[in-house]
């Protein structure tokens, strides 16, 4: 019985720690929306920082270092634009290309993460025929492997539109519909 007790007041604390931070990350939200709603208003599946001038881009930030894009195709786009890069940059180089896109060491695991997508796309010596699985892994290790956030990235409608799109150069000022209209050129 002490244990139950125990157990339930440890409930109660973490339920305490969670609505915490949910209050933190309420003032971030537009009024009247969900959890999930929250996030996808930035757009960025791949956490691009800003300063890169990706189009799609609206100019505002979250976390103080992240872009917000106008739409989950031009969030997926960047991340796609992005990735192309650096398989160039560094020869298909998975592991060279996971360190760079990182940047940040101290944020993240390079190994478990050049590993993850290592094992997703099955190679470690990569080409541009292995965007559209590199930019998948991506889009898994930073919104969650099942979450809904990825579920919305990686649906049919907007990821194959946003590996399309990612195929054109566009100016930074572009939002998704003028993308659209110059795809269909």
């Amino acid at each position: 019985m002490t244990i139950s007790l125990s157990l339930l007041a440890l409930v109660g604390e973490k339920r305490n720690v969670i609505e915490g931070l949910l209050g933190k990350i309420m003032p971030i939200m537009k009024p009247n929306q969900g959890l999930l709603e929250g996030p996808v208003q930035f757009n960025n599946p791949g956490n691009i920082e800003t300063g890169q001038g990706y189009a799609g881009e609206t100019g505002e930030t979250y976390a103080e270092r992240f872009s917000v894009f106008d739409s989950p195709q031009m969030g997926v786009r960047a991340v796609a634009r992005d990735i192309t890069t650096k398989i160039g940059r560094h020869k298909g180089d998975l592991y060279k290309i996971i360190k760079n896109y990182l940047s940040d060491e101290s944020e993240n695991d390079i190994n478990a993460y050049f590993n993850f997508v290592k094992k997703e796309v099955g190679t470690d010596k990569v080409t541009k025929g292995d965007l559209p699985s590199i930019v998948k892994s991506i889009i898994k290790m930073e919104n969650g492997i099942d979450s809904d956030l990825t579920k919305l990235y990686l649906s049919d409608d907007v990821f194959k539109e946003a590996i399309d799109l990612s195929k054109i150069s566009l100016p930074s000022e572009f939002t998704l519909e003028d993308a659209r209209k110059k795809l269909n050129e």
